[in-house]
């Protein structure tokens, strides 16, 4: 029977689908410190599990108890904590009376939706919610309590609530399932919410991959090809042919990419979880192309004292050590803060590189009121040492095929590739009532980039061995400041019978850059013998000569948007957005010797942005949608023939899919299929001399037209107790669609067909401390083409060589391969784990990207990592 409302103590009796519980159960309810630990663990493992599952038919026919309160619970006992709860929800709960005897509840405090609360109140209980086919809830232990219990005593870890939305946070959940996400939405929803295709590295799979920064996050992300940086450029990431450039923390903007800040490889540790959506995102992201948006979430603070060390040991001399504190700082819990701390010192696979890696990050979060709360923090990034921290590109043999080069060929010792940013953020979010509250977002971003990186450049006749030079590159030094701003307003109404979700909004980006590049002394030295190659002996120093061009640029975005989503007709519902924005770009350049020229200022106004997307609930676990979304980008610094600056080119792309949120919420399936088009690209028509205007460049037309069609497959969670899964496969079929190259593959350095899988397996029974898994990144072929200037030794305006001989023709693939990797954990109690790491674990040879034959400008092949070692201890406490 449900438990009365009104009652001011828990008199629960069972209802009929309840059964009085075993003496193994009770047992496993024992006041003993392996029990408790077990308990905790088992308990919230499944209320977080079930706390984020869609509600059935008949629970989301009653609005009241689905929506956000404000709940502030003292800690007590269970049956006072639930008393109180049930009265001001009005949910109803089914329980034995024999389940709250005895059993202490940590409360309730801020604002959640009813099956979030029930997770949080039962937290280290080892109960759990479930729902019935009622409307309500059912109070049971968890299915393996007394196995856990009663198997070889190893203590499972303890499963940690945040302070922040238990459905976007990851982090102790023990999963690889993620049970909201806040890209493509602003306000978290669960993926199965979300008509977009989109992918997540929880937490628990970072640490299980031991996954350290950014590249080899996204590495892991089916779909996404990772081309390392080098010289002066940073690394950079291709979806659906194109590359990404829109990033996000928190569902809010983030920094602006540039191509010169390195700092987007930024340390994982502050992160809780990284998202990535595919195609187009004009309704939240401003100016950017098809490719897609990476979300990071940062760690929150903890509503419990957690301290989490972890040290590590690789190969190559890699040490890794980090610290991570959170809890409340006051007794009421209204106050609560966290603090995390990583260093990374450690070589490489290649010669010339030894750097040190360090990240700070901490933040507060204050209950200000009952439905108000405030936080704010910073963190810090630094990168420093020598060589850089992405190995080195490679020039090709004129016909395409790989040069003699060891994996080991490195960098000289004189090159560097410094960078430090530093961040501050403050947010405040208000709750109005149970459906409608307010957030307000700042952040502001200050980063420095130093590099002076030799570079291996020249196509090599395959004849003589002939056409290469060590290059010593320039020295150049960049800063980088972004300041955004976003705020909006969410809820939910019921109008003509039907209920609806409105968001509305503005955010606000300035970014500026400045750039300068200095002459180097060294020149540039021919290669003669590419099986033993001493970069040192070639270039053994290179100083800073005098100041070259000079060049730096703002960028400001202002952009309001609104997204409806409404019920048509019972499961049918649908979702229509639009944005209104405008972008600037000033940009001032001048040389050394010459004074600054005047500032040149593009702009793109009135720019209107629409989304749209049609969802249908299947079933209480599948539903099924199609959205078509857009974007642009600006290109006003492109002049035409007429003098006239062209109109931004614009994508868009087309989806429809299914989404699967499966056994009791701890898997999601997602199939996707999709067509993305983008126009009015940016096409050199030819170059007016005459033309002199700093920061425009003519003569161009908007011609360019490309066409990426594919499939997209996704899946992340727990298939069987124990057994967590992560992988997804991508079908990407782009071509250019003008031009001579018409019908041919624009996007040839990204492969055809990609797999990611990543899977681990918690044993049972006697083996209960050991945790075992693997996984393989998996891809076909990718090619480069085109023509090639050799190298002329008597060429250029002085006569001492240039890259104005002959032209020749180049073409070369890339053969697929599967890269596999494995680990095996052991707990030795609840608080301590040791792990063992080895990734290509058959030392596979291949290039991670290739380029063209000389490697100019940087976009050369780059080795990918031999057979890595790695030992891991962890402590929780």
């Amino acid at each position: 029977m449900p438990l009365p409302h009104s009652s001011s103590s828990l008199q629960p009796r069972l209802s009929a689908s309840a059964k009085r519980p075993s003496p193994q159960h009770a047992s496993a309810l024992a006041l003993t410190p392996s029990a408790i630990a077990v308990a905790m663990y088992l308990g919230l493992a499944g209320t977080l599990v079930l706390g984020s599952v869609a509600a059935s038919p008949v629970a989301a026919q009653t609005a009241t108890p689905a929506a956000t309160q404000r709940y502030a619970i003292a800690a007590g006992s269970l049956e006072s904590v639930l008393t109180q709860f049930l009265s001001q929800s009005g949910v109803l709960l089914a329980a034995d009376p024999q389940l709250t005897q005895g059993v202490q509840s940590p409360g309730l405090q801020g604002s959640y939706d009813v099956r979030t609360a029930l997770a949080s109140l039962l937290n280290g209980t080892g109960l759990q919610a479930v729902p019935d086919a009622n409307g309500g809830y059912a109070l049971r232990l968890l299915t393996n309590t007394s196995n856990a219990s009663h198997g070889s005593g190893t203590a499972l870890p303890e499963v940690v609530v945040t302070a922040a939305n238990l459905g976007e946070a990851t982090e102790g959940s023990n999963s690889y399932v993620a049970q909201a996400v806040a890209v493509g939405n602003k306000t978290a929803q669960s993926l199965r919410e979300t008509p977009r295709s989109i992918s997540v590295l929880t937490r628990q799979q970072l640490n299980d991959q031991q996954i350290q920064n950014v590249d080899s996050a996204l590495e892991q992300m089916s779909g996404v090809t990772v081309i390392p940086g080098s010289g002066l450029k940073s690394s950079q990431y291709y979806a659906r042919g194109h590359q990404i450039t829109n990033f996000s923390v928190d569902g809010s903007p983030g920094a602006s990419y540039h191509a010169n800040d390195t700092t987007v490889n930024a340390g994982m540790a502050k992160y809780d979880n990284i998202q990535l959506m595919r195609g187009p995102d004009g309704l939240f992201s401003g100016s950017g192309g098809p490719s897609g948006t990476i979300n990071m979430v940062r760690k929150r603070p903890t509503d419990q004292f957690r301290l989490t060390g972890t040290g590590s040991i690789g190969r190559w001399s890699n040490y890794y050590g980090d610290i991570d504190v959170g809890g409340p700082l006051n007794e009421a819990g209204t106050l609560r803060g966290r603090f995390v701390a990583a260093h990374n010192d450690r070589e490489y696979f290649y010669d010339g590189a030894h750097r040190q890696i360090s990240t700070l990050y901490g933040i507060v979060e204050a209950d200000i009121t009952p439905d108000t709360v405030l936080s704010f923090g910073a963190s810090f990034d630094r990168e420093g040492g020598s060589g850089r921290s992405t190995p080195p590109g490679f020039p090709r043999y004129s016909n395409g095929v790989p040069l003699p080069v060891p994996r080991s060929q490195g960098y000289t010792s004189w090159s560097f590739a410094d960078s430090e940013s530093k961040n501050a953020f403050a947010t405040l979010e208000h709750s109005f009532n149970a459906d409608w509250k307010a957030r307000v977002n700042a952040s502001h971003t200050v980063s420095e980039v130093n590099t002076n990186s030799s570079s291996y450049v020249g196509s090599v006749n395959p004849i003589t061995g002939l056409g290469a030079q060590m290059f010593p590159g320039s020295w150049a030094e960049s800063d980088f400041t972004t300041t955004t701003g976003d705020a909006y307003v969410s809820g939910r109404f019921n109008a003509l019978g039907r209920q609806h979700q409105v968001l509305v909004g503005g955010d606000y980006r300035h970014s500026n850059g400045k750039y300068w590049l200095f002459s180097s002394t060294a020149t540039q030295q021919p290669i003669t013998d590419w099986s033993y190659v001493d970069p040192n002996a070639l270039l053994p120093h290179n100083s800073q000569g005098n100041p070259g061009t000079i060049a730096s640029g703002k960028t400001k975005q202002i952009g309001l948007y609104a997204n409806l989503k409404s019920q048509i007709y019972g499961p049918l519902h649908a979702v229509i957005g639009g944005r209104y924005a405008s972008y600037e770009y000033v940009s001032f350049n001048r040389q050394a010797t010459e004074a600054f020229n005047p500032k040149t200022t593009n702009k793109s106004n009135s720019i209107f942005t629409p989304y749209y997307a049609l969802t249908l609930d299947l079933s209480d676990t599948w539903t099924t949608y199609f959205s078509t979304s857009r974007g642009y980008q600006d290109q006003s610094n492109y002049y035409t023939a007429d003098l006239e600056p062209l109109s931004p080119s614009t994508s868009r792309s087309y989806e429809l899919g299914i989404k699967g949120e499966l056994l009791d919420g701890r898997l999601n399936a997602s199939a996707a299929v999709y067509r993305s088009t983008r126009d009015n690209y940016a096409v050199r028509e030819s170059t007016a001399t005459d033309f002199d205007v700093p920061g425009r460049s003519c003569c161009w037309r908007g011609d360019g037209k490309f066409l990426a069609q594919g499939i997209e497959l996704d899946i992340g969670g727990e298939v069987a107790p124990g057994w967590q899964v992560s992988g997804g496969y991508t079908f990407d079929d782009n071509k250019t669609e003008y031009g001579s190259a018409d019908g041919q593959r624009f996007a040839s350095y990204t492969p055809k067909h990609i797999l990611r899988l990543w899977t681990s397996y918690q044993l049972r029974e006697q083996l209960s401390g050991w945790k075992i898994g693997g996984g393989v990144r998996a891809q076909t072929n990718f090619f480069r083409n085109g023509t090639v200037s050799t190298w002329n030794p008597t060429g250029g305006t002085d006569g001492t060589g240039a890259f104005d001989g002959p032209s020749e023709t180049y073409a070369f693939t890339e053969p697929g391969r599967a890269i596999w990797s494995t680990f095996v954990e052991y707990r030795f109690n609840r608080n301590w784990t040791a792990a063992l790491n080895i990734d290509n674990l058959f030392d596979k040879t291949y290039f991670q990207s290739v380029g063209d034959t000389r490697n100019w400008y940087n976009d050369g092949s780059f080795y990918g990592e031999p057979r890595n070692v790695r030992f891991t201890i962890r402590g929780t406490f």
